[in-house]
């Protein structure tokens, strides 16, 4: 049987869905969608993150206000202290394969 890789062990999985759920809640609160709200926040970064700035923005609300397609300094903040970074549970790939992550 095959080691169980561990983002999917079973209190990883638990912890990362508690994640999942602040993100839902915090997407909702903008009237946008998990997805769209990663690219606005990724976005609200600088534009020096994406490659495609152009494209990602045209991806986060295409058909809706621009005010609701960004994410401003208190939402960032409000992200950041509901989000930080290091939060989720278990490693992003197995040991062997995280040898190969940012050469």
């Amino acid at each position: 049987m095959a080691a169980q890789h561990a983002p999917i062990s079973k209190e990883n999985l638990r912890r990362n869905l508690q994640i999942a759920h602040r993100v839902e809640s915090l997407a909702k609160k903008k009237k946008c969608t998990p997805a769209q709200l990663a690219l606005a926040w990724l976005l609200s970064q600088g534009e020096d993150i994406v490659r495609s700035p152009h494209q990602a923005r045209e991806n986060t609300w295409r058909k809706h206000s621009s005010r609701r397609g960004r994410v401003v300094a208190s939402e960032r903040k409000e992200i950041g202290e509901n989000l930080p970074a290091g939060m989720t549970a278990g490693d992003r790939y197995p040991a062997e394969a995280m040898k190969a992550v940012n050469r």
